[in-house]
């Protein structure tokens, strides 16, 4: 299976991208096949999306609801995962779900999840990016979004990935609106403080209970901030809690105050400034 890492949020729409042309899609064909679950209930999208991952040099699975995702899921090892938001029996979002919190054996938690919905609202957009979701493609769907969609997971090393963009997230979480975002980010710092204390607490009692609630909120704040790295090492930190494994617990809070460090350091620095 392809590493790939998890990347931020893309917009629901082409309107901001350059049309697919004939030499992206002949480049496209040339890269390696990414095998990729395609789980949408309506007939027409799905067999829309198959087409094109296939005409782009894919390997696409297709689910008809989200059980027959889980079960995919639960056999197969995919690359990237794209989801409607509302199959019948169990939904994108409860799919997701299951994927982030390590439900689904075999699936890494931070597997690149694309969301598919004919909803485009910006808070929806907000709520997709706090679920997990890595990316967000409205309908009608659209061959040039699908492309964009996946040379961004696929094209950048995650070791490129910034601790923290916040010009990105200013953007779309408050709609340039700097005084809504500053209440943000102090409370984002309120959390990062509150949670190295539970963290250190936690472990210290052996309670990792506390420790998983923790770092799962701290990850879905990181996600709405665009902090990549801290996102996933806290769904890392996340899924040793799962197993009860204190000392397992221990060792991936290293990664956490690691990628913790740079992102308050980038949030206290743009305060300051604004």
């Amino acid at each position: 299976m392809a590493a790939l890492p998890a990347r931020h949020m893309r917009p629901e729409s082409d309107t901001d991208a350059p049309p697919l042309s004939g030499q992206a899609l002949a480049q496209a064909s040339r890269d390696p096949g990414l095998r990729i679950l395609v789980a949408e209930d309506n007939p027409v999208h799905r067999a829309y999306l198959l087409q094109t991952l296939i005409d782009l040099g894919h390997r696409p699975e297709a689910a008809v609801n989200g059980m027959e995702a889980v079960k995919l899921l639960s056999s197969i090892d995919f690359d990237v995962a794209f989801l409607d938001l509302r199959m019948p029996v169990l939904t994108g979002e409860e799919v997701l779900r299951s994927i982030r919190d390590g439900f689904i054996a075999r699936v890494d938690p931070a597997l690149p999840v694309v969301a598919v919905t004919a909803q485009c609202e910006r808070g929806l957009r907000v709520r997709m990016s706090a679920a997990g979701f890595d990316a967000f493609i409205g309908k009608p769907l659209r061959r040039s979004d699908v492309f964009q969609t996946l040379r961004v997971l696929v094209d950048q090393d995650r070791h490129d990935t910034p601790a923290v963009d916040l010009p990105a997230a200013r953007s779309w979480l408050c709609n340039d609106d700097g005084t809504v975002f500053k209440r943000i980010l102090n409370i984002f710092l309120e959390q990062a403080t509150g949670f190295l204390n539970l963290a250190s607490a936690a472990l210290a009692a052996g309670d990792t209970d506390t420790l998983r609630f923790g770092s799962h909120s701290l990850a879905n704040s990181a996600g709405m901030l665009q902090a990549e790295r801290l996102r996933l090492a806290c769904l890392a930190l996340e899924k040793t809690t799962r197993v009860d494994d204190v000392e397992a617990a221990r060792q991936a809070l290293a990664p956490v105050k690691q990628e913790l460090a740079p992102v308050t350091a980038a949030v206290r620095s743009y305060l300051e400034r604004c």
